[in-house]
């Protein structure tokens, strides 16, 4: 079975390039890599939260948190449940190396959507950045898919009283 991979630049190309060159000069194939990035989301964070040794107490409770099935959720507006853009029902299961960019930014765009405050989903975000961030210093994946992910900004209060102060 043949493995392709595309990319949004020449740049990212470039470098999954550069890295698949280092692993091959390290005595690495790139099947061996395949295998590696083979085992889910799912597993790879709690190993990755395992490893965390440097976290507060009321940290790790919270990635712990944020990495967990989630059996209640708040109501989305349109009907429905926010469960379903939990990290644990979207990634748990995919095996990290079919975990892609356009994934990531579709799921922060689901977030969103389901009324998800920016903050909230950046901190979600940075969880599942953090954990891919492992498999590429673990040799599961040469690039990590989070990287360059475009997401909501923080605006404050006080900038949107200040952009409509007509308005509110």
């Amino acid at each position: 079975r043949e493995f392709r991979e595309t990319f949004d630049t020449r740049e990212l190309a470039q470098d999954k390039l550069d890295q698949v060159k280092m692993l091959l000069a390290q005595g690495q194939s790139a099947a061996s890599l395949r295998e590696r990035g083979r085992e889910p989301f799912g597993v790879i964070a709690a190993a990755w939260l395992e490893s965390r040794h440097d976290l507060k107490p009321r940290t790790r409770a919270e990635y712990a948190n944020l990495l967990s099935n989630k059996t209640r959720a708040r109501p989305r507006p349109g009907g429905g449940s926010t469960a379903d853009v939990s990290i644990s029902s979207t990634f748990n299961m995919r095996p990290v190396n079919q975990i892609m960019r356009a994934d990531i930014a579709a799921w922060v765009g689901k977030m969103t959507e389901a009324g998800k405050s920016a903050s909230t989903v950046r901190h979600h975000y940075f969880v599942v950045r953090q954990v891919l961030s492992q498999c590429v210093a673990d040799g599961r994946l040469t690039v990590n898919p989070a990287d360059h992910v475009k997401l909501p900004s923080e605006r404050k209060l006080a900038d949107l009283i200040l952009d409509f102060p007509g308005d509110i």
